[in-house]
């Protein structure tokens, strides 16, 4: 594990910005996109392999992921985590909001605590505090004086010290890796999320009527079609994970004034995908995990209501132990139970009050 130094604190105001019905029935129509493939290693570690397969297929490989996010600059957990090989923690997901506004200072902060996550890959994504990682707002927002932050800002996350300690900070899209327990894990990320009204300050946004997660066509009857090759999520890409920073709408969404906030395309992206497992934050007050059993029917409604394409919906605790609340295995089948995790860790007065998440799933071998 490298070591950081910690610069000195920045003067405050240190980032300079410029002041200026019925509902109808139709099937998903899937798109291909490519994905990224990243080795790891290939050493595969074979005391990680659980039987569960038949004898005409390998059997599928237990991997265990730490989920956190909105640490907001944060140096340190409030409870160290050690290494045991009970214990192992295969990959380190962080949902978003690395930093309170975008310093310097706190995204190496951040690198810190990350690192001091006994794991071989830690996946990050943004959010919309990251302000000097969103290329498009800073270029907009920033004044001369700060034209070089975006650029420093990406440094941080792609220099040696961040490859060393196994920091990937991803792009939207679909991205595949091959770990060192020899699984193969396939993650979507996305750092966008719903535009706040009346907030200027947000990176990675997006007004509410946009649909940048379907495929045209598929969008909520009021959406406006506005995806990517890389944003829309697909069917055809089969990923064991979405990573997003901002929750789907219904789903661990509701501020401290129940105030609905998150995105209802998403909602309707994750419904036609069906993965095992959405992780993100943004919500601090919605902190929790929610297993969502779907219908076997795959058809798309025009409209989209709470309980649209569920079964069935329920709250899970998990259980604390050495600061993570543990939720074990996550075993349903795939395409037929999605678990949500909302990991935002912040609570009251700056403190990281919620414990990080962990969550045991398991993967095809690579």
């Amino acid at each position: 594990m490298s070591s950081l130094r910690r610069p000195s604190r920045p003067k405050k105001g240190g980032l300079v910005f410029s002041s200026t019905a019925q509902k109808k029935r139709r099937s998903a129509s899937p798109i291909s996109v490519p994905t990224k493939r990243i080795h790891i290693s290939s050493e595969p570690d074979v005391t990680a392999s659980l039987p569960t397969s038949t004898s005409t297929t390998k059997p599928k490989i237990a991997t265990r992921i730490l989920i956190i996010s909105d640490t907001h600059g944060v140096s340190a957990l409030p409870n160290p985590i050690s290494q045991s090989q009970d214990q192992k923690i295969d990959i380190v997901l962080h949902c978003g909001d690395l930093s309170e506004c975008g310093t310097l200072e706190e995204y190496k902060n951040t690198i810190e605590l990350l690192e001091s996550i006994p794991a071989p890959l830690r996946l990050v994504i943004p959010g919309n505090h990251d302000l000097t990682l969103d290329r498009n707002f800073w270029k907009s927002n920033c004044t001369e004086e700060g034209k070089n932050l975006h650029d420093e800002a990406q440094a941080i996350w792609t220099n040696d010290t961040a490859k060393e300690a196994g920091i990937e900070l991803l792009d939207e899209g679909s991205h595949e890796f091959v770990l060192e327990n020899g699984a193969k894990f396939r993650i979507y990320a996305s750092p966008f999320t719903r535009n706040s009204e009346g907030v200027r300050e947000w990176a990675f946004g997006y007004e509410s009527a946009e649909d940048r997660f379907n495929p045209k066509g598929e969008s909520i009857s009021y959406g406006r079609p506005a995806g990517t090759e890389r944003s829309v999520l697909q069917v055809d890409n089969e990923v064991d994970v979405v990573m997003t920073h901002g929750p789907t709408k219904y789903r661990l969404d509701l501020s401290a004034n129940s105030d609905s906030l998150g995105c209802p395309h998403l909602f309707r992206a994750i419904r036609r995908t069906r993965p095992k497992l959405h992780v993100f934050g943004h919500v601090h007050k919605a902190y929790g995990a929610e297993i969502v059993r779907w219908n076997e029917g795959k058809e798309m409604p025009e409209d989209d209501d709470v309980d649209d394409g569920t079964k069935e919906h329920r709250r899970i605790e998990g259980f604390v132990k050495d600061g993570l609340r543990n939720i074990g295995a996550v075993r349903g089948e795939k395409g037929t139970e999605t678990l949500f995790l909302n990991a935002a860790l912040m609570g009251r007065d700056g403190k990281l009050d919620n414990a990080p998440w962990l969550v045991d799933i398991e993967l095809e071998p690579a």
